[in-house]
């Protein structure tokens, strides 16, 4: 669905990143989540290239550990759009365990594509 000529249907589905990261831990995320983000970064329309920007957050929170359970309530957080519930929820944010694969995983793959979506031109993409 990430390749989809559907504007719609991509971003729903790009909608539902943050939910299923949530739902299936770090290792299926950055298994089966992480490598669906390149051609999201680089979409033609600039709604899923800002959606992509909310669900990157939710990403790495979960490859970092620091998502606690993964409740229904947290999902539902996720899948309502309500990212920054999740983020400011946490009391406070540990130092991050820079020798985990999945820290490497996201520092590696993930944060490029941060870059990429803070430098674009699109000024609603660059503030999501």
């Amino acid at each position: 669905y990430v390749q989809s000529s559907i504007a719609l249907q991509r971003l729903v589905h790009v909608r539902m990143l943050g939910e299923v990261a949530l739902e299936v831990g770090q290792q299926l995320t950055a298994m089966e989540l992480v490598p669906l983000i390149p051609p999201l970064v680089k979409d033609s329309e600039s709604i899923i290239r800002q959606r992509a920007c909310v669900e990157l957050k939710i990403i790495c929170l979960v490859l970092m550990g620091m998502t606690g359970s993964t409740s229904n309530g947290s999902g539902s957080s996720a899948a309502n759009g309500n990212s920054s519930a999740l983020i400011t929820s946490l009391p406070q944010i540990p130092k991050p365990d820079k020798s985990s694969k999945y820290y490497k995983i996201m520092v590696q793959h993930l944060f490029p594509h941060l870059f990429t979506l803070i430098s674009d031109p699109d000024n609603e993409v660059r503030r999501a």
